[in-house]
C-alpha cells in the first residue's frame, strides 16, 4: 500500500513495538518515497487488482494489490531499466501463509537487469512491493 497509495505523508498507524518486530519490512516503508517524478499504470481491474510503477530518480518502484483471487504478475524491466547498467532488486512477497496472517511476507533481493523478467505472485488480497535500484 505504501507505493501504490499517493499519500505525500506516510503514517504508520501501529504502535512502534509491532514495527520493530518487522525490522526488513519497517526499514522498506521507511525507504519509499512521499512525492514521485513518474507513475506508470501496468494493470488493474475494478474490484479486482491494482497493478503499478512509480519512479523516484533512478529507482522504480513497483506495486500490486489483489482482492477476491490471487494472480501472478510480471515486470519486464526492458520498459523501465538502462540496457547496460546493474540494478539490484529488493521484493517483498507474500508467502503462503499470508491469508492466515496478513504481516508474513517473504523479502527477496537479486541482481537483475533491463533484460531480465519478474514474475511475482500473489494471493486473494494480497500483493507485493519491489524497489529496483542501481546496484
Amino acid at each position: 500500500m505504501y507505493v501504490a497509495y499517493f499519500e505525500p505523508l506516510k503514517i504508520l498507524a501501529d504502535s512502534p513495538t509491532s514495527y520493530a518486530r518487522y525490522p526488513e519490512a519497517t526499514r522498506f516503508m521507511a525507504e519509499v518515497p512521499t512525492v514521485w517524478d513518474e507513475t506508470r499504470a501496468l494493470g488493474g481491474d475494478y474490484n479486482d487488482y491494482v497493478f503499478l510503477a512509480r519512479r523516484k530518480g533512478s529507482t522504480w518502484y513497483f506495486a500490486a494489490m489483489t482482492a477476491a483471487k490471487g494472480r501472478e504478475f510480471e515486470i519486464d524491466l526492458s520498459q523501465f531499466l538502462k540496457k547496460g547498467e546493474k540494478y539490484e532488486a529488493e521484493i517483498c512477497r507474500d508467502t503462503i501463509n499470508t491469508h492466515k496472517l496478513p504481516r508474513d511476507c517473504k523479502r527477496e533481493v537479486k541482481p537483475v537487469s533491463s533484460a531480465d523478467k519478474l514474475k511475482i505472485k500473489a494471493v486473494s488480497n494480497g500483493g507485493f512491493a519491489a524497489k529496483v535500484s542501481l546496484f
